[in-house]
């Protein structure tokens, strides 16, 4: 089912980081593995502290963010009063939770003239809304996404499914992470890594600033136990490293029982740049076309993020159904300079860019119009 624009952005913004919750919050657990309890037991979890995008250190991002969130305010909602966002994404599908300061009351009414109101398991609920999407108002929080993520996170909150709150795997990774900006949680399975990490349960992945200039991140690992820790140690340190493709100073890698913990430093400048585009989507092991597809989507959506436009002929997506072809020299102009798909967004060209073979559909979802043998 298509993802809304809207989501559709988000989940590019996103995935420019390791996604955000402040977890300096006393004792207890932090909103970011609270918010758990709304989502499913799959697929990778996000958070992200809006509030703290807008510190003046940030505000190339936050415009990104901005833009992104542009969409709520058909809802009814200010993006200034949105504090946090926390999103799950398994396969095509995706559901968001937003948290702030904004009136249910007036939402309810926006969404009234969109779509009909109704309930699910108690929940108000409006469906049929733009790309098949669904909103719902629970205490005070607004849900939203394809229908059937909305409906199977209500069942979810009604304790008829497991949550990812029931991962303690993913909860003892995120709660180790320290009280820091941005946080990043995801249950990886084992083969998504390389052959020399064996029996990592869950990683969590995130960024704190240090001062006006300088932000660091840190990556925690759980493995099965003190002794596959061990023997992944300088292996999770390299794919930890590797999936950040910052300017990293300072790397330390320490291991504790069955947990990997490695930290580095960056400049704070560099921060969700076009061309460091971190994500915490492993790539090791994959095919060439796995890989040149994973790049040239995250390059493709920076893109949409930092231009407000697709790279294609015309900056738009195609209509439903349809086809348009990537244009590897789409440009705009951000502060009177030229930023072209390449070389700004990807270093390389991809096999067969000259080919028309490279296309991209009305979901934004990256393909190759080819036999992936033939690659």
């Amino acid at each position: 089912m298509k993802k809304s624009r809207a989501l559709l952005l988000i989940v590019a913004l996103l995935m420019l980081i390791p996604t955000g919750v402040l977890t300096g919050c006393g004792g207890g657990e932090s909103n970011a593995i609270q918010m758990m309890k709304w989502f499913p037991e799959a697929g990778e979890y996000r958070y992200i502290n809006v509030t703290l995008l807008r510190e003046p250190e940030f505000s190339s991002f936050y415009r990104g963010m901005c833009i992104a969130l542009g969409d709520v305010a058909t809802y009814g909602i200010n993006i200034d009063d949105v504090s946090w966002i926390a999103i799950q994404e398994e396969n095509d599908t995706v559901a968001m939770l937003l948290g702030g300061r904004f009136d249910s009351n007036k939402v309810r009414k926006q969404l009234d003239e969109l779509s009909m109101r109704s309930s699910y398991r108690g929940v108000e609920i409006w469906t049929g809304l733009v790309g098949g999407g669904a909103v719902a108002l629970k205490n005070g929080l607004l849900l939203g996404g394809n229908s059937e993520n909305v409906y199977e996170c209500i069942d979810v909150t009604k304790g008829l499914e497991q949550s990812l709150h029931d991962n303690g795997d993913l909860k003892d990774v995120a709660g180790r992470l320290p009280k820091i900006a941005f946080v990043s949680a995801a249950a990886i399975s084992g083969e998504s890594f390389p052959t020399d990490i064996t029996d990592c349960l869950a990683t969590a992945w995130g960024f704190e600033k240090i001062d006006a200039q300088t932000i660091r991140t840190t990556f925690v690992g759980k493995f099965k136990d003190a002794a596959t820790a061990s023997h992944s140690l300088s292996a999770f340190e390299k794919w930890a490293t590797t999936t950040m493709t910052y300017n990293l100073e300072q790397v330390q890698s320490v291991q504790k029982g069955e947990f990997i913990k490695v930290t580095a430093t960056f400049p704070i400048s560099e921060f969700g740049t076009s061309d460091t585009t971190p994500t915490p989507t492993p790539t090791f092991g994959g095919t060439a076309l796995d890989v040149d597809l994973h790049d040239i989507k995250t390059a493709v959506d920076t893109y949409a993020i930092q231009s407000g436009e697709w790279p294609t002929a015309d900056g738009s997506l195609p209509p439903h159904g349809q086809y348009a072809l990537l244009d590897f020299n789409a440009s705009f102009d951000k502060d009177g300079n030229t930023m072209s798909f390449y070389p700004h967004f990807i270093s390389e060209l991809p096999r067969h860019w000259d080919e028309g073979v490279w296309r991209i559909d009305s979901a934004a979802l990256v393909s190759v119009d080819m036999n992936p043998d033939n690659y």
